[in-house]
């Protein structure tokens, strides 16, 4: 069993030392002024470092998108005005060419269904995506370098052939810039950081936006944040995850998905706000579904990289 780690504010955390067969994915604002003079603001957490942009997908093209972005923290609006949903997948290209890329997603590269992904792509952002005429808006960090920027999915309007939409023109090159030389994120209430294969969590009752950090070294992570209903507790918990594992049913209602960091490469993060805030004497599961850039099961079944916790 691969080690697992929490670091929780007033939290008692569970490890779950089995693998999971089911995988699947879920889905700050500035305190208003006073009268009362503010203390002078750390200028590494200034909020008016990031840099915003904003994404507009319809079907199946993207009618709004930069050309060039500055590296550092990028606050993203991402529209869709389509009937069918998108993303905004982002990879870093090197000097790799265009058609090389192409070939290698064509070839299975993000599908995340086990392949392995191409030894280039060391820079991988993939934002949450919004539902039809929905808008999300993610925080997350960028560095430097030529990225392709491209949506995966298939979904199809009525009448349309269900082909990947980086075919039917949903691919753009984009050129991330020398910016922020020292990017931080602005505080947030909690925080998450994905190992190598585990996390360190910490949270407590009442927060609801979260900075997620992959410290790898090398692989490719994210988290999903599941709360099970009241009364599940921890030990529980594990106890259904490992029957489900044998095929068998859980025994307790499943787990609801309240939040997601988007799928990030190491060295890079995110900054996400939960559907709802964490509350004590709830049971919470923090899972990464991502396998290895070698390819193989998520990291969730090859390595049991998810964590079952107990607010106090």
């Amino acid at each position: 069993m691969s080690p697992r780690r929490s670091r929780a504010k007033g939290i008692l955390a569970i490890a779950i030392a089995t693998a999971l067969l089911a995988v699947g994915c879920g889905d700050a604002g500035t305190p208003a002024g006073s009268d009362a003079a503010a203390p002078a603001e750390d200028e590494s957490n200034d909020v008016s470092r990031h840099h915003p942009i904003k994404v507009v997908a319809a079907d199946y093209e993207y009618t709004e998108l930069p050309t060039e972005i500055p590296a550092g923290i990028v606050d993203l609006t991402f529209e869709n005005t389509g009937m069918v949903g998108h993303e905004v997948a982002m990879a870093g290209l090197g000097d790799t060419p265009i058609d090389r890329f192409l070939e290698d997603l064509r070839g299975g590269a993000f599908q995340l269904n086990g392949q392995a992904q191409p030894d280039y792509l060391d820079q991988v952002i993939v934002p949450p995506g919004p539902a039809p005429g929905g808008t999300i808006e993610a925080t997350f960090s960028m560095t430097p370098g030529r990225y392709a920027f491209f949506c995966v999915f298939t979904e199809a309007a009525p009448g349309d052939e269900e082909i990947p939409h980086y075919e039917r023109g949903m691919f753009h090159e984009v050129t991330v810039v020398e910016g922020d030389p020292d990017p931080t994120f602005a505080p947030a209430d909690g925080t998450i950081t994905a190992v190598d294969y585990g996390f360190d969590v910490e949270l407590e009752a009442g927060d609801r936006t979260v900075n997620f950090t992959n410290e790898g070294p090398r692989q490719i992570h994210f988290t999903e944040v599941k709360v099970y209903p009241e009364g599940v507790t921890a030990e529980e918990a594990e106890a259904a995850f490992a029957r489900q594992l044998k095929g068998k049913p859980a025994g307790i209602p499943e787990p609801r998905s309240i939040g997601y960091t988007g799928i990030l490469s190491a060295g890079l993060g995110s900054t996400f706000r939960l559907d709802q805030e964490i509350k004590s004497g709830r049971t919470y599961l923090f899972a990464c579904f991502v396998q290895d850039r070698e390819g193989g099961e998520s990291h969730a079944i090859s390595h049991d990289e998810y964590l079952a916790v107990t607010i106090e």
